[in-house]
């Protein structure tokens, strides 16, 4: 369609209507309009402060008046969302239409013409997108000395928008636009001097412009100011002052500083911690589209804090960022999905999430996309593909992902085993302050792993560890206490740490602490109390606990003896593989306690914990095959099993294999 009879009708009419100003008398006037001129100025901040509502204002009123420079600044501004105008590309496509020939017209002389001639050209505004002529434009209007058109030419250099990229060019626009008064100029400019673009990185003088720019109320320059202060970048920390800053740039309505806002009052920094306050500074945000402020505002939602707890809320808020390709939203929603909250639980689902959030670069999600290979969730069981991503997410500084690529290396599942590059990892993941990281390398010096054996480091490192809630380390620090290994022994304090990480869910430790109560170790024994720990960590799944359990319930230790619910306790810690609770299981069988007498469950549960290295096992196995008991009679290879037994330090077996060599001597003597 041909657009310019139509422009030129709507030019006619507006002017027969007394609507416009003539082409004539708008080369005389437009500019010299005091309502558009002081639009301009609240725009820019040339001779005085930003003002967007003030700019809004008066280019609306500019407009009314038939000002057709205003008309397209308006249409500009809708176009963009500028200026506190809606966005709505269609009405400023409407609006621009009838104002760009003569508009075009006056550009041949008017510097503001022709510096929104480059904008529509760059935004598309009633014609095809021209980054080119745009460029071109802007370069016109420049050299004529418009501020806008300066800050705009530089930004196309600084973004090599509509030719090559060319920062010295940048900043040299910048500069004029700077020195001209111009807010937006002042701003770009100390941004090239924060990252060092064009020039030489100098953050004192990223500050200074900053500054610039925030005195003149320009609110992303306030913004960034205030993210200076908070971080001491440039200049001393100040948090105080970079939540004033924040406070000033988000009531001008900018999102970045409401998000910051939220942040600063979660965390506590430059202010009290007030997490009704963080909601509400993310939800305004996230109402302007902020990508990060609505995954913020959906953790809040996700765990109640300063808001009522609303998992279908914070799912929505998750997947409306996650659109927008926040890479935290899409790891936030996969963990949503992983452990089934709020949404039913779809490993497959959730792999797909960390995936793409891996691809954007989230350590997070790196990290637990290894964990989803190493265990098989949602994606095929593969520790290579795992090793690559823990190794993916700890180059980008994830600190649990060094302590989980250290553990593949330790183990050797998909990757060489190698405990040098396992403790190379657990002490690069505890240098980040990884406590589970601090207690691997500990258990590494604890039994000489990867490095020199070493008690009394691996001592400091459970300490360390412990400090940080680390329950295995507690439990460990314990052992060393109970044994003496590295510290003076004192059962009375590693009976205390056994009930730190018992109390914190540590099942090891519900076992270890039961045991110091049985023997009355560093405690007053009471084997009621060694019942009930037993009985708490073989529920949280401690197959050595069940095995123990059952041998109280057959002994009649603490409670009354009951064979029967200790053959159910022998056989949860057998079916869990636990290799005494096999053979405890296996005796019973044996002697018909709780089961009926079956020699040939005995046999096969006494074979099955003699192959995973229980001596007990090894030498009541050699005695059935000795003595034919549901096997046929084999001497032979009962020896074989009493000597296994034997060599493990069983002196009951080398006791026996003693008193069958001297039956032997005997017989031939």
């Amino acid at each position: 369609m041909n657009t310019k009879p139509f422009q030129k009708a709507w030019w006619a009419a507006l002017v027969l209507a007394g609507l416009l100003l003539s082409p004539l008398a708008l080369a005389a006037d437009a500019g010299a309009d005091p309502a558009f001129k002081a639009a301009l100025a609240a725009y820019s901040g040339v001779g005085g402060q930003v003002d967007m509502d003030k700019a809004h204002q008066l280019f609306q009123e500019a407009a009314d008046q038939g000002n057709p420079l205003a008309i397209l600044w308006v249409a500009r501004c809708l176009q963009g969302g500028r200026a506190g105008f809606a966005l709505d590309p269609e009405k400023a496509g409407a609006l621009a239409a009838p104002v760009l020939a003569p508009v075009r017209e006056l550009a041949e002389s008017d510097s503001r013409a022709m510096f929104l001639m480059g904008s529509a050209c760059q935004d598309g505004l009633g014609m095809d997108r021209d980054e080119a002529a745009a460029r071109q434009w802007y370069e016109k209007s420049a050299l004529m000395g418009d501020t806008l058109a300066m800050g705009n030419l530089g930004w196309m250099f600084h973004h090599g928008r509509g030719g090559p990229r060319d920062l010295e060019a940048a900043r040299q626009w910048y500069g004029k636009a700077a020195e001209a008064g111009d807010a937006a100029g002042m701003m770009n400019l100390g941004f090239l001097y924060e990252k060092g673009l064009g020039v030489d990185r100098d953050e004192a003088q990223a500050v200074r412009w900053y500054s610039e720019a925030a005195e003149r109320g320009h609110p992303k320059g306030m913004f960034n100011l205030g993210w200076m202060l908070e971080n001491g970048r440039g200049t001393d920390t100040d948090e105080r002052r970079a939540v004033d800053w924040y406070f000033m740039a988000a009531n001008k309505g900018e999102p970045n500083a409401m998000n910051n806002l939220g942040l600063m009052y979660e965390t506590g920094r430059g202010v009290s911690v007030d997490l009704k306050q963080a909601a509400q500074w993310y939800a305004r945000a996230s109402e302007l589209g902020h990508a990060n402020a609505m995954k913020n505002l959906g953790y809040m939602f996700e765990e109640g804090r300063g808001l009522v707890r609303d998992l279908d809320r914070a799912r929505q808020w998750y997947e409306k960022s996650a659109a927008q390709g926040n890479a935290g939203a899409l790891y936030n929603l996969g963990v949503l999905y992983q452990l089934g909250k709020g949404v039913p639980q779809n490993d497959l689902t959730a792999a797909h999430l960390f995936t793409n959030a891996a691809d954007r670069g989230n350590e997070d999600a790196m990290n637990y996309l290894g964990w989803m290979y190493e265990h098989g969730r949602g994606v095929p069981l593969d520790a290579a593909v795992a090793a690559a991503w823990y190794e993916k997410a700890a180059g980008a500084g994830k600190a649990l992902a060094m302590t989980n690529l250290g553990s593949l290396y330790q183990s050797g599942r998909g990757v060489p085993q190698d405990d040098k590059k396992a403790v190379l990892w657990f002490s690069r993941g505890a240098e980040e302050g990884n406590a589970g990281a601090m207690c691997n390398l500990g258990w590494m010096y604890q039994y000489g792993r990867g490095v020199e054996k070493d008690s009394a480091e691996a001592s400091r490192l459970y300490l360390k560890a412990a400090d940080a809630g680390n329950s295995v380390a507690l439990n460990n620090l314990a052992n060393l206490l109970r044994r003496g290994e590295g510290v003076s022994q004192d059962h009375a304090r590693a009976a205390k740490l056994y009930l730190m990480a018992a109390e914190a869910g540590n099942s090891k430790a519900m076992n270890n602490l039961a045991f110091l109560y049985q023997s009355g170790q560093g405690v007053e024994q009471d084997l009621r109390a060694a019942a009930l720990w037993f009985g708490r960590a073989a529920y949280y799944g401690d197959t050595t606990a069940m095995d123990n359990l059952g041998v109280m319930y057959r002994d009649g230790e603490g409670m009354a003896a009951d064979d029967v619910k200790a053959v159910f306790w022998f056989r949860q810690g057998a079916d869990r593989g636990d290799p005494s609770a096999m053979n405890n299981l296996g005796w019973m069988y044996r002697k018909g306690r709780g089961v009926e007498k079956n020699d040939a469950e005995a046999l096969d549960w006494y074979t099955r914990a003699a192959r995973a290295g229980n001596d007990l096992a090894m030498a009541n196995l050699g005695l059935m095959y000795i003595k034919g008991e549901g096997v046929p009679q084999d001497g032979e290879t009962g020896l074989i099993w009493l000597r296994k037994s034997a060599d493990q330090g069983n002196d009951s077996a080398r006791r026996l294999l003693e008193k069958l060599a001297g039956d032997t001597r005997s017989e031939g003597s």
